[in-house]
Order: structure tokens, then sequence, then C-alpha cells
């Protein structure tokens, strides 16, 4: 079942990024009216037990695109350590160029949980 997962993982991937490439020409229709922000709240950390599960202390580049049953994210750089009790990172083991993980539908509770996609250990892929 892993193997069909991260096979099927993989497409998708391959697939988002051929498609994100090719689709270079879509419109944005302009808005004739200024938006003004009047409120930001920052939440925290996107950092929860699955972070900490899969020893993964910080992530940049998400992105996110919609499958049967919830989202799947892509990161880049993905940094590898643990956190110490001030939640500090410890930087240890490195980092990828890029990551996965499923964040299923039903998932609404933050600090959201993300099932991450692993190797044979708790490494990240």
């Amino acid at each position: 079942m892993k193997m069909l997962l991260t096979i099927s993982l993989t497409v998708l991937l391959i697939f988002s990024w051929f498609i994100c490439g090719c689709v270079n020409n879509i419109r944005i229709p302009s808005i004739d009216q200024n938006i003004e922000i009047r409120d930001v709240e920052f939440l925290g950390a996107f950092l929860g037990k699955s972070h900490k599960k899969s020893s993964i202390v910080s992530q940049d580049g998400g992105e996110s695109f919609y499958v049967p049953g919830g989202t799947i994210w892509a990161y880049g750089d993905t940094f590898l350590g643990t956190r110490d009790e001030n939640g500090s990172p410890i930087f240890k083991g490195g980092g990828l160029s890029a990551s996965l993980s499923f964040l299923p539908s039903s998932e609404k509770k933050y600090p959201l949980q993300f099932d991450y996609l692993h190797n044979n250990t708790t490494v990240p892929l």
C-alpha cells in the first residue's frame, strides 16, 4: 500500500509541475478598486506533531493542490533536526531539496497534522 501511495504521489507531483509550467497564459481580471487589509492574526508556525515525528525543523516554498480526500503539499527546502523546550531549532540531519505531505480534508484543527511521505526510515521524501 505504501509503495502505491509513493508512486501515486510521485506521478501527481510530476503531473502538477508539468501543468504549472504549461499554464502561463492565465489572465487575472483587474480589480477597479483598491483592496485594503485591515487585520492580520499570526497563528504561529505551521509546526505540529507531524513535523516532530518527521524530524522537520523548517520548510519553505509550500505549494498545495487538491486531490480526492485532501491536498498534496510540495515543499522546497526542508531542514531536519529537533527543537528545544523553548521551540528553538536544533539543526541535525541536514536537509532535503524537496519533500511531500498529504493533508486530509478532515484536518481542520490548528496546527494542522500533515502526513509526510517517508522513505524506509523516518526521513521525509
